[in-house]
């Protein structure tokens, strides 16, 4: 988890003694390990990746300018390699996440707007537009001092244009997702490639009133994840039962590769879900919100708990009648019961974590678990 590795936020390395994937890789197993693009842990953009080669590529932080040369090394690292040698390539775009630079520069409400050709382009807002008030108090000041727009200053049309800019933002993306993936089907590892698809954190679009990340809503916590193998994974196939984290991700690319997993790993390999449809061996599943705004969620299969960092108002959500979490419960009586033994599963979570030295408020997780 990000407490244990030490990157709780941007631009902080990784804890002394924990491999990532490119060194675990190297260290046991013969694969070629290739790292193109945003990597953020510590620099954003460097030419030295532990346990990775780092092609030249020229990106910077900026999607719509760099996207492209990231993809297109990657294509040109698929069409002309020569080793047999397996390999291990991490294609890391930035789209689309630069709607952080444009919910920075577009903040103030618009009274008109910008390119009126669009007025009947813009998206509608989601069912979960607006928010129960009865929020944990770190999340109403974020709203109201945090985020982007500040102190509430957009009106409906402005979240229905933020929302337009995103989804142009993540067709960027798809056409950079588009090019490496058509480079595999021409090169010579089609048949015996997997490849796996997933992002970092979501994005509010409009649900309860938020943009960007840094909260533990859904839109936030929910996460793409794509997988495709030729011969090994059913095609066309979507799992809305198993619960997946993208701590799974490391342990299935071992298991896959024949080699173990590292001692610090908390994910499960997913081969067997993947191959056969058993149901995966994850019974609840933890998120952690790191940097400076401390939190944690667990969800099981009917609901979820979160908890801020010293914040005395809970959420509890019934994600049967209320998958859009409008309506937090922590205070009804009725699914008291549920809520106590998510505070429990949370805790017997916690006591198994060994968070690092510097991960902020770690003696009050601590406690927290006591």
């Amino acid at each position: 988890m990000p407490s244990e590795t030490g990157v709780h936020r941007n631009e902080r390395a990784i804890r002394a003694g924990m491999p990532n994937m490119g060194q675990w890789f190297r260290e046991n197993s013969d694969y070629e390990t290739v790292y193109i693009g945003k990597w953020h842990v510590p620099e954003c953009h460097t030419f030295e990746i532990p346990g990775f080669a780092v092609p030249a590529t020229g990106a910077d932080h900026r999607g719509d300018v760099s996207d492209a040369s990231v993809s297109r090394a990657a294509e040109a690292f698929l069409l002309n390699r020569t080793s047999d040698r397996p390999f291990l390539l991490v294609v890391s775009i930035v789209q689309p996440h630069d709607i952080c630079n444009w919910c920075r520069l577009n903040i103030l409400h618009k009274e008109h707007l910008p390119l009126p050709e669009i007025a009947g382009e813009l998206p509608p807002l989601p069912a979960n537009f607006d928010y129960d008030p009865a929020e944990p108090t770190e999340l109403a000041e974020f709203r109201r001092r945090g985020q982007e727009p500040v102190g509430g200053s957009w009106d409906e049309n402005d979240y229905r244009f933020y929302l337009w800019n995103y989804y142009r933002m993540v067709e960027m993306a798809d056409a950079e997702i588009g090019r490496v993936l058509g480079a595999i089907e021409r090169s010579r590892f089609r048949d015996d490639t997997m490849i796996v698809f997933t992002s970092d954190h979501g994005e509010g679009v409009a649900e309860h009133r938020f943009v960007r990340k840094n909260f533990l809503y859904d839109s936030a916590e929910r996460v793409p994840f794509i997988a495709s193998f030729p011969g090994e994974l059913p095609e066309g196939k979507v799992d809305t039962e198993n619960m997946i984290s993208g701590l799974d991700i490391f342990s299935t690319f071992c298991d896959y590769a024949g080699i173990p997993s590292p001692p610090h790993a908390r994910g499960h390999s997913l081969r067997g879900l993947f191959s056969g449809g058993r149901r995966h061996r994850r019974e609840a599943l933890v998120v952690e919100l790191g940097s400076g705004r401390c939190a944690r969620s667990i969800r099981t299969k009917n609901f979820k708990y979160v908890k801020y960092y010293r914040d005395p108002v809970e959420q509890f959500f019934d994600r049967r009648s209320d998958p859009g979490e409008t309506k937090n419960l922590y205070r009804e009586t009725a699914p008291a019961a549920e809520i106590e033994t998510h505070r429990r599963l949370l805790r017997e979570w916690e006591r198994r974590m060994d968070p690092a030295a510097e991960t902020p408020h770690r003696d009050y997780w601590r406690d927290f678990t006591s």
